[in-house]
């Protein structure tokens, strides 16, 4: 269970001096299954090991930052010139987008509370699959995704831009990711920050952030 939590970075009481006014979560193993990294040799019918090799060096970070589009990137994915299908790839990975385990009723416990939350991603145009495939709209006010912003985590940019635009100063965010090298990044700039290791662990530092998270009972 991992509840860190900094408080240094601000959290309080809901509405109180201090308090965090929004929650800001990575959205791929964090809120949602990531297929890509987590089965994907099914779909290419090849060790996992051995795709992870044979991709283009700085690809996929380019893809994130829409510095190339998805033609392009299943075009150049792999350094070796195989051909990818590309709408094959995406109805793949959208029949497998899928909310992690115990999520979903932390994220309606919020919404019930009206705690706003926003999305804060790096991710490709792939991002709308995901929205589409788990009704992530449902929760969160706005996606804050490396395809649309251009900057990705760990640059402080990607945090402070987040919180300009939803009008919130940095301490007044706190920020969950599967990452410790995003979360330790938005601690740097001053926002609150939780490592996602799952739901019975996001719940305790929900409570311990200071929202008004009502006990919900949270699946194995």
């Amino acid at each position: 269970m991992n509840a860190d939590v900094d408080a240094s970075a601000g959290s309080g009481s809901a509405g109180g001096a201090g308090a965090i006014k929004v929650v800001l979560f990575d959205v791929m193993d964090t809120l949602v299954v990531d297929p890509f990294f987590n089965g994907i040799e099914e779909f290419f019918g090849c060790p996992r090991r051995e795709l992870l090799g044979a991709l283009t060096p700085d690809i996929w970070p380019r893809f994130e930052r829409a510095e190339i589009d998805a033609a392009t990137f299943y075009a150049t994915m792999f350094h070796d010139g195989r051909a990818v299908d590309g709408v094959g790839l995406e109805a793949w990975l959208f029949a497998r987008y899928r909310l992690i385990d115990g999520v979903q009723p932390l994220l309606d416990a919020l919404s019930a509370a009206r705690v706003p939350m926003a999305a804060l991603s790096n991710y490709p145009s792939w991002y709308d699959l995901v929205e589409r495939a788990c009704g992530l709209d449902r929760w969160l006010d706005g996606a804050h995704v490396s395809f649309r912003t251009g900057v990705r985590k760990p640059e402080p940019d990607a945090y402070l831009g987040a919180c300009a635009r939803l009008g919130v100063a940095a301490h007044e965010a706190l920020f969950v990711d599967d990452r410790e090298l995003n979360c330790a990044a938005a601690r740097a700039v001053g926002v609150a920050a939780h490592r996602f290791d799952g739901a019975e662990g996001l719940r305790d530092a929900l409570a311990s952030a200071g929202l008004p998270v009502p006990s919900v009972t949270i699946d194995p």
